[in-house]
């Protein structure tokens, strides 16, 4: 992990998070619509469901081409990711 926290640099600044800080989905959210890198860690064998949709990239493509993804905890909200 340390070499990934090297790499990505200042870009990862608040962005390194675990399933068990209250604010992640927030974060997580963050990170993808604006693009930035984001970091899970000290993972066990028990990965939270609601990134599942971020894990298998399940994105839809709205009328006007943005590319959504829909977290599992906010299933009528879209996460706005870019263009297509």
């Amino acid at each position: 992990m340390y070499w990934i926290k090297k790499r990505e640099g200042k870009q990862l600044e608040g962005r390194v998070k675990t399933f068990n800080d209250s604010d992640f989905l927030k974060h997580l959210e963050m990170a993808i619509q604006y693009g930035f890198p984001f970091l899970f860690e000290n993972l066990d064998e028990y990965i939270d469901p609601v990134i599942d949709p971020v894990l298998e990239k399940s994105f839809v493509v709205q009328v006007s081409q943005i590319l959504c993804i829909y977290l599992l905890h906010s299933a009528n909200r879209c996460v706005k990711s870019g263009t297509t």
